[in-house]
Formats: structure tokens, sequence, C-alpha cells
């Protein structure tokens, strides 16, 4: 995969933003203190998607866990994300850059799907391609050396970015190829192989925990913007959090990024009731972009052993 699609979106930024971001980082600060407080390995931690680390409190997470892996498919964001640091503090931090957590890398899709776009295959052609990748996703294995090695999971807003935007940014400067029609199936699979993608990434992210060990999400779901306002009166009217929490769920259903709805879902259903939270908050991420954000965390099932 060329990865300056991934570069450019993290130096889309301005210069206030670490200050911005102040409020969120907090609140990512309070969930993963909530999700480890009764855990008693916190020892390694792995933060997916971490990119400039704008939202990462790097020196509250030092303090947390004795080794932390920094993990992003933009190398040149983590090593700019850690240079805030201390330089004896930075030596606590692994990165780890240039990994398709998409698995598609490892069967060069974006090189066959750029070849039939050039030929201009036909639509059902598109949609057949899209289903066969689909299926072969299923069965790769990445990352196995990392396989169950990390008490705390951690991916930061990875179900928006992931894949989508990418692929449909590939594809639009070849949509005169088709019909209306054909653009909306061709888009249509698309989906349904992001879908797969999520939900694959999902089961990977639970096999790099420990059993029993935590998993910690967070999403963006729904922009608000002068044209979507927040309804702040009717919100605040509510009075406990399990209230507001259900709300801000219904208005991202209705209104929102399917993506995201999807992964929080998924992995809801992937971890143990035990111990498993959801929350949320407003991310402040540009002056013209605010969005409602959820977090999710949970345990890893522990499989009992039936050998005695």
């Amino acid at each position: 995969m060329d990865n300056s699609f991934y570069r450019n979106l993290n130096k889309e930024r301005d210069t206030r933003r670490w200050l911005d971001w102040d409020v969120h980082r907090g609140q990512i600060v309070l969930l993963i203190n909530k999700a480890i407080s009764s855990q008693q390995d916190v020892e390694e931690a792995l933060i997916i998607g971490a990119g400039n680390c704008d939202d990462l409190d790097l020196i509250f997470l030092s303090r947390i866990f004795s080794k932390i892996i920094l993990m992003d498919i933009d190398t040149e964001s983590l090593q700019k994300g850690i240079c805030r640091l201390d330089i004896n503090l930075q030596k606590q931090f692994q990165l780890l850059g240039g990994t398709d957590l998409s698995k598609l890398d490892q069967i060069d899709f974006y090189k066959q799907f750029i070849e039939l776009l050039e030929n201009k295959s036909t639509a059902s052609k598109l949609g057949l391609f899209m289903k066969v990748i689909s299926e072969e996703i299923i069965n790769i294995e990445i990352l196995d050396e990392w396989k169950g090695q990390f008490s705390t999971v951690i991916s930061s807003a990875v179900y928006t970015q992931i894949f989508y935007i990418h692929v449909l940014s590939l594809f639009w400067p070849y949509a005169n190829n088709y019909s209306p029609e054909e653009i909306s199936d061709i888009v249509e699979q698309v989906r349904q192989l992001r879908d797969q993608i999520i939900r694959s990434y999902n089961d990977l992210i639970m096999s790099l925990a420990k059993p029993g060990g935590t998993v910690i999400v967070w999403t963006d779901a729904l922009r608000i913007d002068v044209e979507n306002p927040f309804p702040e009166d009717e919100f605040y009217l509510l009075k406990t959090e399990e209230e507001r929490v259900e709300y801000l769920f219904k208005m991202t259903e209705a209104q929102g990024r399917d993506v995201a709805i999807l992964g929080l879902k998924d992995l809801h259903d992937k971890i143990s009731s035990q111990g498993r939270h959801l929350s949320s908050w407003i991310w402040p991420f540009s002056n013209d972009k605010h969005y409602i954000t959820f977090g999710l965390s949970g345990w890893k099932f522990v499989v009992e052993s039936n050998e005695k």
C-alpha cells in the first residue's frame, strides 16, 4: 500500500490541536483508568492507530505501563509523536510502523484494484473481486508473534480510518466510466468488504490480548457542525449516564458513521460482559468539525481448560 494517503491525513492538523484536544485526552485517560482499575497485570500495552499521538497522554501511559508499543501505518507520524517526550522517557516506547492491519497488503489488493479500474473492468467484475477478497482476508493471519502478548490492547479511532475512505479516493477518478447505478453497486460492494475488514480487525485486537486482558477502543461516530448542531437542551435533561449513552447511540445509528457503530457492536459482543464499559464525549477535532465519540472497554474471555 502507498502510505502517503494516511501520512497526509496525519499532517492535516493545525498548530493548536494539542491544546484543543486536552479534554479529549482527559476523557481517554478516564476510559483507560476505569478499564484497568481492577486489572492486576498492566505490564505491557499495545496502542494501534497512535499516529501523531495527539489524543494520547504519553506521560500518563508511561506511568501505568512498563512497556508500550505504538503502532500505526505511518511510521513518520509515530516518530514525531514521541518527540515531545524527554529522551529517557522515549525509551519506554517501541514504535511499530508500516503495518497494514486490513490484511489487504498481504494479497496485493491495491495493485489489483487499480489494474481493474485502469482496464475499465465491469461493475460486476469489480463486485466479484471485492467478494473474493472478503473471503480471503478471513484466513490471513498477521502479527502472529504478538498474539496473546499484551495485558492491554488499545485501538485509537481506527474504525473510521481503515480502508474505506482510502479505497473510495482511489475509485473516484475512474467513476466516469460507470453509470450511477453501477457506481452505487460498486460502493455497496466496497462497503461490504469494509465491514468484513472491521470484523477481522476486531478479531485481531482480541487475539493480541492475553486471556483476561483488557481491550479498549474509541471511535468518532457522528460529526457535529453548524449545519448539524448538537441537541444540548434535550441531551442534558437526561439524568443518568446510561440514558445519555443510549440517546447518543440512537442518534449516531440514525445519522452517524455506520462503520463506527458496526465496529462497536461487533466488539461489544466479543468481550466479556463482566467489566464491560461504554462511555461517550465530544471530540473537538478541528474548528469546523466536532465528533460524538464512543469509548468501549472490556476483558478478553478466559477459556477454561477441561483438563484435570
